[in-house]
């Protein structure tokens, strides 16, 4: 009997000191839209799968990873091609985000922790992104000018003093792209403004 409570004892005590692992987040790939989705958080430093459920990963999902606090770093698959509006933002921790060679549409923005933000040759889309992220100091674009599209919220609500780094052979195409998206910026500001 003094046995038997003895290991009842014991194992009551292991199970408290070696709680249930916590679920693992679930990624899966919505086969209809081709997007990548996560059900459950992460937290750390996250690397995005390059394939889930025999699917090659090209897309992130609007929202994935929006309001995850956890998160301090995220690293991109060499398959992704685009990174829907949305599915990086509201992410308080997050200081280092790594794109892909390969990327060709970025739609996300709104991180406050980012400071530094490289963005590969394969880009030609930035739609809206780059915004609404006061702690940006630095966007380095490696490759020509993208296409701006909604350029109301691009570079809207950044740092002072941020500076974007582009080619030498690009820098024409750069500044009238950036005039334009600049442009429109200041616009909007005034009639906030003026309300």
């Amino acid at each position: 009997m003094r046995k038997t409570l003895a290991m009842m004892l014991a194992l009551a005590l292991c199970l408290l000191v070696n709680p249930a692992p916590a679920e693992e987040p679930q990624w899966s790939y919505n086969t209809l839209n081709m997007y990548l989705e996560l059900e459950g958080s992460l937290s750390g430093d996250v690397t995005v799968p390059a394939e889930v459920d025999g699917y090659a990963v090209n897309a992130i999902e609007s929202g994935t990873f929006s309001s995850n606090n956890e998160i301090t770093s995220l690293t991109m698959p060499a398959t992704l091609r685009a990174i829907q509006d949305g599915a990086i933002s509201w992410m308080d921790s997050l200081t280092s985000v790594t794109l892909n060679d390969g990327l060709e549409y970025i739609g996300s923005r709104n991180c406050n922790a980012l400071t530094s933000l490289t963005i590969p040759a394969s880009v030609r889309i930035v739609d809206g992104a780059i915004g609404s992220c006061p702690n940006l100091k630095e966007i380095r674009f490696e490759g020509a000018c993208p296409i701006f599209v909604n350029t109301n919220w691009c570079f809207d609500w950044m740092s002072d003093d941020y500076v974007i780094y582009v080619p030498d052979d690009q820098q024409d195409a750069f500044a009238a792209a950036l005039s334009v998206v600049l442009l429109v910026v200041t616009a909007l500001v005034m009639l906030i403004y003026r309300r």
